[in-house]
């Protein structure tokens, strides 16, 4: 009943908080009503901030669902999925350092299998391009990379991330497979959400770090380097990582309405999909 309670004013907020401190008016158990009393002295706490409409308008009890599990002392492994731009690759790298995360980046390890020249990179080559990245084998051999990785993450209990895999639906079963291996407990889904026009907006203004073994991330108009064109982190230029048309953009639009989406809604099915916007917000203020 009060996970659905819609409440937009202040005075809502304080009555609302006013009866979850009196625990004997509500038959909910202890720890329900602790959970409760503490999400409304968050939404308390962002109103007399004063912050703009935007930023708390979304801040859902989803939201400190999320927060309560990232802060506790066995944070859940993620399943990290949006549009491009949406800021999964700046989230991921906060809560490595946060929070001791690893991420795990498909696409990072198809590109340096590449790189390397390696019979799998040649192999992950020739799939993309005959355009079978989707294919049976494409999956296996993501497979393949990721028990690896996974080898020398899980002995040291550090949380995982993985970032945008289960890309295609066919790699689900192979998703399935490594949570069941490895033991993977509380595995969820986490959606940066953000609108169309935004994603292209932040996509324009992009910039990465050219050093493999940093690719940090920044953004023109929301997180510009100390010194133009130059890394903070290590020193590296820092490069447009591809040239963002319209056309360009359309596609990535296409391919997270046709199979993103769909993706989240498979896994959705077996595990917690968290829609969140102003998610660098949420972390920044509640996780970090």
């Amino acid at each position: 009943m009060l996970i659905s309670l819609k409440t937009r004013s202040l005075k809502d907020y304080e009555s609302l908080h006013l009866i979850l401190t009196n625990y004997s008016l509500l038959p909910l158990s202890y720890d329900k009503k602790k959970q409760l009393d503490k999400w409304c002295k968050v939404n308390l706490l962002l109103i007399s901030w004063k912050a703009q409409w935007a930023d708390y308008a979304h801040f859902t009890p989803a939201c400190y669902d999320l927060v309560s599990s990232l802060n506790n002392h066995s944070p859940p492994n993620i399943i990290l999925l949006g549009k491009s731009g949406s800021g999964k690759g700046t989230i991921a790298r906060d809560l490595e350092r946060n929070l001791n995360y690893c991420t795990i980046s498909i696409g990072d390890m198809h590109r340096e299998e590449n790189k390397r020249g390696s019979n799998l990179g040649i192999r992950i080559r020739s799939l993309l391009l005959n355009n079978r990245i989707d294919s049976k084998e494409m999956s296996k051999i993501s497979h393949t990379m990721l028990r690896r990785k996974l080898k020398i993450i899980v002995p040291s209990e550090r949380p995982v991330i993985f970032d945008h895999f289960p890309t295609f639906s066919s790699n689900i079963p192979y998703m399935e497979k490594l949570i069941k291996e490895f033991r993977l407990t509380n595995v969820v889904v986490i959606v940066p959400d953000i609108s169309d026009s935004e994603s292209l907006k932040r996509l324009h203004s992009r910039i990465v770090c050219s050093s493999y073994n940093c690719r940090e991330i920044y953004n023109l108009l929301t997180k510009p380097p100390k010194n133009e064109n130059i890394c903070d982190t290590c020193g590296s230029p820092l490069v447009n990582r591809i040239d963002y048309t319209q056309v360009n953009f359309n596609k990535k639009i296409s391919f997270y309405r046709n199979v993103t989406e769909k993706v989240m809604h498979l896994l959705g099915q077996q595990m917690t999909v968290y829609h969140i916007q102003n998610l660098h917000l949420l972390l920044q203020r509640y996780v970090f």
